[in-house]
């Protein structure tokens, strides 16, 4: 997977994006490292997005989390927004 992942990551150029940290119940972890487009504020909790592959580089190309909103574009939601939870598993799918 890291070469793959790596060899994607550089035809997107995204490859100074993510580092790799220590792995947490058995995923794989990896820290975005650009610059932040939102500085996180001090009574934030870590949550986490489950999300379809192809938006990963999106994701990592503009450093934020953009709504769902229109079911034209394909995009999959209940009411617009960006859904996050602290249960890992909820944000698998």
């Amino acid at each position: 997977f890291d070469l793959l992942f790596a060899e994607w990551q550089m035809a997107r150029n995204v490859l100074d994006a993510l580092e790799r940290v220590e792995d947490q119940h058995g995923w794989m972890v990896y820290k975005y490292i650009r610059p932040a487009v939102v500085e996180p504020e001090e009574h934030w909790e870590q949550a986490f997005h489950g999300t379809w592959w192809y938006s990963v580089w999106s994701v990592l190309e503009s450093g934020v989390f953009l709504e769902s909103d229109d079911r034209g574009k394909g995009h999959d939601f209940w009411e617009p927004g960006v859904y996050c939870t602290p249960v890992r598993s909820t944000a698998r799918w």
